[in-house]
């Protein structure tokens, strides 16, 4: 997938480039990701957000898992990017303890 290189911003939803459209379609089709990215200084790497960019609606109120490792002086070390498209409710949240919603 090239560069962001649609003429208006995702948020529009208007995709004019064949390439957007056929990935605004598969992403749309899931009801959730696990994305296994390795971390580049504390995020994802340059091609997965241009590939997050692309769209907007079509990520929106999905579950999303982000399965990650750094590795630094030490051993590797797991990895959190911070992104969440869907936000967790409190009864079922499996992430109680540090849970913001």
């Amino acid at each position: 997938m090239p560069h962001l290189d649609e003429p208006l911003p995702p948020s529009f939803g208007t995709y004019q480039n064949e390439h957007t459209k056929q990935w605004a379609s598969k992403i749309a089709s899931f009801d959730g990701f696990v994305i296994v990215t390795p971390e580049y200084n504390h995020g994802t790497s340059g091609v997965l957000k241009n590939a997050m960019d692309y769209l907007y609606a079509e990520w929106n109120n999905k579950a999303v898992g982000f399965v990650s490792s750094a590795r630094s002086a030490g051993p590797a070390r797991p990895s959190t990017f911070g992104w969440s498209p869907a936000s967790c409710r409190w009864p079922t949240c499996a992430n109680r303890s540090r849970c913001r919603c």
